[in-house]
């Protein structure tokens, strides 16, 4: 099937402008195609690093429209640049999207799917817990317990100690943004501690995407401590939803995803990929693998 060029839309989240792009196949004849929304990761853009760009591209030659955004926050779309609230926000947008598809005469409304990766593939665990409108589900490398997420990489790298002073750090900014509404901006390597090996990524990824976020609020690190998808996700049944993550990843442990699979509802599936790191989109080991098995759930549960 032939592909449409880029379209470019401003649609709205609780009154915030948003940014996003539509990628939808060529409809010769007319008809209503399936539709997704994909959504990015902490600090990122609607892009992806270029790996939601190849990804639409894929799904629409089958035959879906695709529509990738920047949450608010980050990239293009409207709200205090590094405001990330993952926890309230970000499933809004993510249901705001789906409703914005809805409204397009070439989508059919009663097949939207969603596709997270990161706090992204939190996101829309949430986002389709709260909407019916969201039919199917995948979820890359996902949070799904924020602050087991953040304890994990404050202890890995500074003890008991290093994670008590973070979280006291959060809890006074807290107090003082309730006093003065204001929330104090920090780089973002002083809420997710890298590890060696995922601070040279992070560095690169900086320097080569000027849309990615280096700074936050530690209102944001709030937002993550309360991101909770594990505690919904068994209210998508019945709707679908697969889990996919690499039990190489350094940053989120595949232990996040096992946890949801335990707690969904059925129809569920979990694919570890074997040495996959947390891009699994991006590696050339893991890349193909990983979209077959995204074309796949939605071939399965969404046409």
């Amino acid at each position: 099937m032939i592909q449409m060029p880029d379209e470019r839309v401003v649609f709205f989240s609780q009154g915030t402008p948003m940014v996003g792009v539509l990628t939808t196949p060529d409809q010769s004849p007319k008809r209503a195609c399936p539709a997704i929304v994909l959504s990015h990761g902490y600090c990122s853009f609607k892009d992806e690093f270029g790996v939601f760009v190849e990804l639409s591209s894929r799904m629409a030659s089958a035959g879906y429209v695709v529509f990738r955004f920047d949450h608010r926050g980050c990239g293009e779309s409207g709200g205090v640049r590094g405001r990330m609230l993952c926890s309230t926000e970000w499933p809004e947008d993510i249901r705001s999207a789906a409703s914005y598809l809805q409204a397009r005469e070439e989508v059919h409304p009663g097949k939207i799917g969603v596709l997270g990766v990161s706090m992204g593939g939190g996101a829309v665990i949430l986002a389709a817990a709260a909407d019916q409108q969201i039919r199917c589900v995948i979820s890359l490398s996902p949070v799904g317990d924020g602050s087991l997420f953040l304890k994990k990489l404050w202890s890995d790298s500074f003890g008991e100690d290093g994670w008590k002073s973070f979280s006291k750090r959060v809890e006074n900014d807290r107090k003082a943004r309730a006093c003065s509404g204001v929330s104090k901006h920090v780089p973002v390597t002083e809420i997710l501690p890298f590890k060696p090996e995922d601070l040279q990524a992070y560095e690169d990824i900086c320097r080569r995407y000027p849309l990615f976020i280096t700074e936050a609020p530690l209102e944001s690190a709030d937002s993550v401590l309360h991101f909770k998808p594990i505690h919904c996700v068994h209210l998508i049944e019945p709707r679908p939803i697969r889990f996919i993550h690499g039990d190489g990843d350094t940053l989120v442990s595949v232990s996040q995803s096992l946890a949801l699979y335990e707690s969904a509802g059925q129809p569920k599936n979990i694919q570890v990929v074997e040495g996959g790191s947390h891009t699994l989109l991006a590696d050339e080991g893991s890349r193909e693998k990983v979209s077959n098995l995204v074309m796949e759930w939605f071939q399965r549960y969404l046409r």
